[in-house]
This record gives structure tokens, sequence and C-alpha cells, in this order.
């Protein structure tokens, strides 16, 4: 039903009840009750009823995105929410793009028309992005990325999601106690320590290319890896010249 639904949004169409019924070879009390219990779990089938009539309760796109500013990777985001990946990417860059052009003093009327999102939207990214504060004080103090190009491609050396995670683990704390602090589901953390104990193996024998391809992983993921695992030797590093000079 969701994929139904998101399919047809993603071409900027708005399925109805009775459509998802005929799709689903469903009745429309089936789904009528099936989109219920979804609501109660916060997840929003974009259909025409839900979509133009969702009332005081935020919108999926700012749910998507606030999850995003938490930290949580596309994968989770999709399982949370139910939308595809294709979704979830142009809700944040269009969050971006709203942040964006407030900050260079347009109003909300004239972001609206420049972005062509609807006011409803407009309003709610705005009231996120002021609920989150400025954008640097919010990711120095949250230790997350927010979505501006550049942030999105190339994280540079801003503090990513991974490397609070593997900087807990480095401290060996356990594993449940890093998914309660940083917020993230045990076996995404698990996955996250997997893929930076697997490149540090692979450090120092093969370069970041051949690494990337040997575990099928992006060469900028690689490289956050290597630059998490550089940084925390030089710490040990200092650490361990202190010692030696008392």
């Amino acid at each position: 039903m969701m994929r139904f639904a998101t399919e047809a949004y993603d071409q900027g169409r708005l399925l109805v009840q009775e459509d998802l019924a005929l799709l689903l070879n469903s009745g429309r009390r089936t789904i009528q009750r099936d989109m219920s219990n979804l609501k109660k779990q916060e997840i929003i089938i974009p259909t025409r009823g839900s979509i133009q009539d969702i009332g005081p309760t935020i919108s999926h796109k700012t749910k998507i995105v606030e999850l995003y500013l938490k930290g949580y990777e596309y994968t989770e985001i999709e399982r949370r929410t139910r939308h595809t990946g294709q979704s979830i990417k142009r809700y944040i860059i269009g969050f971006s793009k709203v942040v964006m052009l407030h900050s260079k003093g347009y109003n909300p009327n004239q972001i609206r028309e420049l972005t062509n999102s609807t006011e409803k939207v407009v309003k709610e990214y705005l009231d996120l992005y002021q609920k989150y504060g400025e954008i640097r004080e919010y990711q120095t103090e949250n230790q997350v990325v927010l979505p501006y190009r550049g942030t999105i491609h190339d994280l540079g050396r801003a503090i990513t999601h991974k490397k609070m995670i593997i900087g807990h683990f480095l401290k060996n704390v356990p594993t449940p106690d890093i998914s309660r602090i940083t917020d993230h589901t045990e076996e995404a953390c698990d996955r996250y320590i997997k893929a930076y104990k697997n490149v540090r193996n692979l450090y120092g024998r093969m370069n970041q290319n051949e690494i990337a391809r040997t575990l099928e992983m992006s060469e900028s993921l690689v490289k956050e890896y290597v630059a998490i695992h550089e940084e925390y030797k030089k710490k040990e590093e200092k650490i361990n010249d202190g010692s030696s000079n008392e």
C-alpha cells in the first residue's frame, strides 16, 4: 500500500482509498483499517485525503527530515516511515533549500514560490529549523550533519553519527549503551562498527580504492572510516607520549 501510494506521489499524483483498494484487490474498509493502524504508528500513507487534510499534525515530510537531523540512516528512515530512498532524499534537499533561502532573508511566501512548496510545509521546515537552532550550533551540540549541498556529498570535517558511534566503540562502550546514547538501533551500531573494523584491518595493506572495491563500499565511506581511524591513532600517540614524558 505504501509503495503504490508513494510511487504515485513521487510522480506528482495522489491516490484515493478506492485506488488502493483496486490495486491491492481489497475492500475500501480494509484499506481504511490498515491506514488507521499505520497512523497510530505515526506512519502516514500519502493519499489525497491524508495529504490535503492532515490537520494539526506535522507532515510526513517534516517527520522524515527530523529523523535525518537526528542522524538516522536512509535505510532506517525507510523502515520507520515506509517511504522510498528517493522520496527521503527529495524531502531532505527540499528542507535544505528552505533553510538556505531563509538565511538569505527571503520571507516564507517568497520561499514557497521559489521552492514550489506548500505554505504548510515551508512553515513546518522553518519551525524545525528554529527548533534545532542555528546549523553550526546544532551540528556541534548534537553531532549530526545538516543536509546542505556539500555535506550530503562530502561530509568534510563535520562530525557524523558514524564518528560518534565508532568513537564510543573505541572507548569500549557496550553496544546497548551506544544505541541509547546515539538514538540508533543496536543493529545499526553493530553494522557501522563492523564496517569500521573491516576498513581498519585492510588499511595499510591496501589503498582506499582497493579497500572500497574489496568491501564493496563507496570510496567516500572508506575515506570517512580511515579519517576516524587516523584521528584515534593520533590521540593514542599523544596519550602515550605524555605518559612516557612523565
